[in-house]
Parts: C-alpha cells; structure tokens; sequence
C-alpha cells in the first residue's frame, strides 16, 4: 500500500498483528510497513467507520458464539477488542 505524508492518523503496531488480521478475517485499512506495521487514515471520517466496521464485525462474533467456546472466535474477538483499545489510546495521545 502507498505511504500517507499528511494522514490524519497513523498507528503504529507490532509486526505481528498484520498476521493477525489475516487469521482473523478482519479488512485492513490503508497501511504502511516501510518502518514497522502502521495502519493509517486520511480523515476523521475514515477513522470513524473503521471504527464501526470493527465493531459490526465484533457484535456478528458475539452473536456466532454466545456462550463464548469456540476458539477461533475468541481469538477474532479478542484481537479487535484489543485493536480498538489501541486504535483509542493513540488518539486520545494525538489529540487530547
């Protein structure tokens, strides 16, 4: 993917999580790995319907698997939730 200049908002991951979108399913935004793994976005608006694709996609895990079993489903569930505390983390240090 091409690398942003002016993106509203580029967070930094460890190497590891793009794997980690792969195995769980979950659509990867605009990103850069020329100095580690950065999803990034262009505006607010693009940060806020990752974010609610993130949740949508949390909420079908939820109901795939309420009494919470099958492994592959945590793990899905577990890496989004984790990902969208992050994603809350650098924003509130950008802009707060």
């Amino acid at each position: 993917m091409k690398n942003l200049r002016n993106d509203f908002l580029g967070i930094e991951l460890k190497q590891n999580y793009f794997e980690e979108f792969k195995i769980c399913g979950i659509p990867v935004p605009l990103y850069s790995n020329s100095s580690g793994f950065i999803i990034q976005f262009e505006n607010f608006d693009g940060y806020l319907n990752y974010i609610s694709v993130l949740k949508s996609i949390l909420f079908d895990l939820e109901l795939a698997d309420p009494d919470n079993l099958k492994y592959e489903i945590q793990r899905s569930r577990g890496f989004i939730k984790n990902l969208l505390k992050i994603m809350q983390t650098h924003f509130s240090e950008k802009y707060n």
